[in-house]
C-alpha cells in the first residue's frame, strides 16, 4: 500500500497541475459524506501529504476540503427534513423496535443541544457523515446546520491534514489508532455535554 501511495504522490507531483489536485480534493471530499467513501481520514493524511511537496497550498486544502465536506450533507439533511413524517412508525415495527429507541434517544440529543452535538459528531469517525440526518428530521434551522457542521468540519479536517503534513505516511500507518483516540475524546465531551444539561434541568 505505501509503495502505491508513492507511486501515486509521484505521479501528482510531476504530471498533475495544482488546479487538478484542488478539483480532485473538492470531488472526492464531496462524496465522502455523499456515499460515505473515500475515507476522510485518509483523504486529509494525503492532502497534508501533498501540501507538503509544495503541490498545493495548506491553508487553501483545508478550505476548499472543508467547504466541499459541508456541501455533500447537505442532501442528507433534507432527507432527514422530508423524513421527518414518514420514519417514526416504520421503525417502531418488529426487529427494528431497539433501533427507533436508540434513534429516539439520538433525536432527544439534538433537540435539547442540536448544534453542539453536530459540532462534536462532525468529529467522530464514521458518525460524522451520518449525524446530518438526525438533524433534518428535527428540522434544525438550516443556518444553524451549516454553521455548527462547518466548525466541526474544519476542526476534523485541520487535525487530518496537519497529521499528514508533519507526520507523513506515519500518520497513515497509525490512522486507526488516532480515529479512535478522536472518537473517545469527542464521545466525552459529548457525555459531559448531555451531565451539564441534565444538572441544568434538575436546578431549573
Amino acid at each position: 500500500n505505501m509503495g502505491l501511495l508513492e507511486i501515486a504522490l509521484n505521479t501528482i507531483s510531476q504530471n498533475i497541475s495544482s488546479f487538478e489536485v484542488y478539483s480532485a480534493i473538492a470531488i472526492f471530499m464531496f462524496l465522502n459524506t455523499v456515499i460515505f467513501t473515500p475515507p476522510s481520514e485518509i483523504m486529509g493524511i494525503v492532502i497534508g501529504i501533498i501540501a507538503l511537496s509544495g503541490k498545493v497550498n495548506i491553508f487553501l486544502a483545508i478550505g476548499i476540503a472543508s467547504i466541499a465536506n459541508l456541501i455533500g450533507m447537505v442532501p442528507l439533511y433534507y432527507i432527514g427534513r422530508y423524513r421527518s413524517n414518514h420514519t417514526k412508525v416504520k421503525w417502531k415495527k418488529g426487529i427494528f423496535k431497539s433501533l427507533a429507541i436508540q434513534a429516539e434517544k439520538i433525536e432527544a440529543a439534538y433537540e435539547e443541544q442540536g448544534k453542539h452535538v453536530v459540532l462534536i459528531l462532525r468529529n467522530v469517525p464514521f458518525i460524522r457523515a451520518l449525524c446530518s440526518y438526525p438533524a433534518g428530521k428535527i428540522r434544525m434551522p438550516f443556518g444553524t446546520f451549516l454553521k455548527y457542521s462547518f466548525v466541526g468540519t474544519v476542526i476534523w479536517l485541520t487535525i487530518w491534514i496537519s497529521l499528514g503534513y508533519f507526520l507523513g505516511k506515519i500518520a497513515l500507518l497509525y490512522h486507526w489508532q488516532i480515529s479512535l483516540g478522536i472518537g473517545i475524546i469527542a464521545f466525552i465531551v459529548l457525555k459531559l455535554l448531555f451531565r451539564k444539561l441534565d444538572i441544568s434541568k434538575v436546578e431549573n
